[in-house]
């Protein structure tokens, strides 16, 4: 018997080369045919959305999606921006084609005259553009979209940007990439003072309301915290502030919440109260602080070293977290005295001087969670 040896056939340099070649080829396609046609990245720039998405956050872009569906109420869209060129704009779906969308003088948004339930929203709309008087009525293939930061935001109540067309939307924003440079810049101060054991956040909410209480929050969280998306309490939404602050409050070293009642407020005025609430806070604490960041003040009557930052709850993570958990606090509690005393909209104004709020203070009178001394012009 005899056998063949198969004789394998030698690669040269040249076949090598064509190979590699052809595989960098295959990814060259596939990356472009992803990005072209599947899904893409786009970074935010500006405030519009501040609610929900901070300047220089990282979206991914789902490109598909639209080419099998259309659009959905609250859903995040992008699309190409009219004021430079291969550039985009992110903005949220609020009126869906032949709708009418209407902005009351309250800053409520209604669909087909009912009211949404506007969520996402940090503030009254101050103005409401052509959306005012009767609204707005879309075409077939036309959307309405605003910016989270409602009073921050070109959208579709500019002339310059408007209704927008089916055709001119991109893509959907499915999830966003927290950048690395904002989890460094915002654990700053907590780097400057690592020499020290337990640094603790102080922040509080409610300074400014007619009725209900100031609350302060005191937060230690542990070294080299990895809680991503703390921010001021003010530009995150609700949902997102009661998800971090469930988070916040199982990480953390220690936390404590203290409140001053309207009463007191009137008796040695909101700064004094605001003073007496961060002390009971940091009093509070399960464990002792060795530094305390505050947002902006400096506490009389505690004898631990103190540093004020001027916007702290945006610069440091400490205070952003004392932010948030005195903030959902302080919004629990509102919700509660909605239902004892109905017709004020505490749930939600916060208790804070809307128009609706003051026009039940004149028909309805104070309640006993009224702040006497914020109240006096209107009663």
């Amino acid at each position: 018997m005899s056998s063949r040896n198969k004789k394998k056939k030698k690669k040269t340099p040249f076949n090598e080369a064509l190979s590699l070649s052809l595989y960098f080829l295959v990814i060259v396609a596939a990356a472009w045919f992803l990005n072209s046609f599947v899904i893409t990245r786009d970074v935010v720039s500006g405030n519009s959305m501040y609610d929900t998405l901070n300047d220089g956050d990282i979206l991914m872009v789902d490109l598909l999606s639209y080419r099998f569906s259309s659009p959905k109420r609250f859903d995040i869209v992008v699309f190409p921006s009219p004021f430079e060129n291969n550039a985009n704009i992110v903005k949220r779906v609020i009126g869906l084609p032949n709708e009418t969308v209407c902005i009351d003088e309250e800053g409520n948004i209604l669909v087909n005259d009912r009211v949404i339930n506007d969520r996402y929203g940090t503030e009254k709309i101050n103005d409401p553009g052509p959306a005012g008087g009767k609204g707005v009525t879309l075409g077939a293939d036309e959307y309405f979209v605003l910016g989270d930061n409602r009073n921050d935001s070109l959208d579709s109540r500019s002339s310059k940007i408007g209704n927008v067309k089916k055709k001119k939307i991109k893509g959907k924003a499915v999830f966003r990439i927290w950048p690395l440079k904002r989890t460094r810049e915002i654990s700053a101060y907590e780097r400057q003072y690592a020499s020290f054991g337990n640094i603790c956040g102080i922040d509080e909410v409610g300074r400014g309301p007619f009725a209900g209480p100031v609350v302060a929050g005191a937060v230690i969280l542990p070294k080299d915290c990895d809680i991503l998306y703390i921010n001021d309490s003010k530009k995150l939404s609700a949902k997102k502030r009661e998800e971090l602050c469930e988070i916040i409050k199982e990480k953390a070293v220690a936390w404590a919440t203290a409140r001053v009642e309207n009463d007191r407020i009137d008796e040695i005025n909101i700064l004094q109260a605001t003073y007496e609430a961060m002390r009971e806070a940091v009093k509070k604490l399960a464990v002792t602080p060795d530094i305390l960041l505050n947002d902006a003040v400096t506490i009389p009557g505690i004898d631990i070293r103190q540093v004020p930052i001027v916007k702290g709850d945006a610069k440091s993570i400490s205070i952003g977290a004392a932010s948030i958990i005195a903030k959902v606090t302080r919004d629990a509690y509102m919700k509660e005295y909605d239902e004892i005393y109905p017709g004020y909209g505490f749930a939600g104004n916060m208790g804070y001087g809307t128009a609706a709020h003051i026009k039940a203070l004149k028909e309805l009178g104070p309640t006993p969670i009224h702040r006497r001394s914020f109240i006096h012009k209107y009663i």
